[in-house]
């Protein structure tokens, strides 16, 4: 039962199909492009059951769409595209729901030695499970994450994250 709501009653069998097409063009060493379509739908719900949770399904859209400028140590991405910084814990694409979580903006990544910067500016990217995905314009997710590589494989991270939400707050 997903709603967990301890309800066996109710229809408990559904499916989620998840289908992924991508391109990658890379032209000499400098250049990028990267598209990746996803469709993903849930199949198997009756009347009576909740409907899907928005990251269920989505028709065919974009799920990556970017350039990437290539330099030895440097690059800049700009379009839609994933992040996922600290295993996952504290940013991340979301790749248990059917519909994974991505970005829409700039960031510009330095590498130097043993370390890895990234300074990003972005926006969410909301699922519209019936139409064409879009932003919301009215949040703005920045930060600046680096790793440092230490000796024995080991890592430390810093990072500074930002998220201004522009959008009108309901005041009781």
């Amino acid at each position: 039962n997903k709603n967990l709501l301890g309800n066996f009653q109710k229809h408990n069998d559904f499916t989620l199909i998840r289908e992924r097409l991508f391109a990658d063009l890379h032209i000499d060493d400098d250049f990028r492009f990267f598209v990746e379509g996803i469709n993903a739908s849930e199949h198997g719900n009756t009347s009576d059951d909740p409907p899907p949770a928005s990251n269920a399904r989505d028709n065919w859209d974009y799920l990556n769409l970017f350039v990437d400028l290539l330099a030895p140590d440097f690059y800049m991405r700009l379009g839609r595209f994933e992040m996922a910084y600290g295993k996952e814990r504290l940013i991340g694409i979301g790749d248990w729901a059917n519909v994974s979580r991505s970005w829409q903006g700039g960031m510009v990544s330095i590498k130097s030695e043993g370390m890895v910067t990234d300074v990003f500016y972005t926006h969410p990217v909301i699922i519209e499970p019936r139409s064409k995905d879009d932003i919301n314009a009215s949040q703005h997710f920045t930060g600046i994450y680096n790793t440092w590589k230490l000796a024995d494989a080991n890592t430390v991270d810093g990072y500074l994250l930002a998220l201004n939400d522009d959008d009108n707050v309901a005041v009781a």
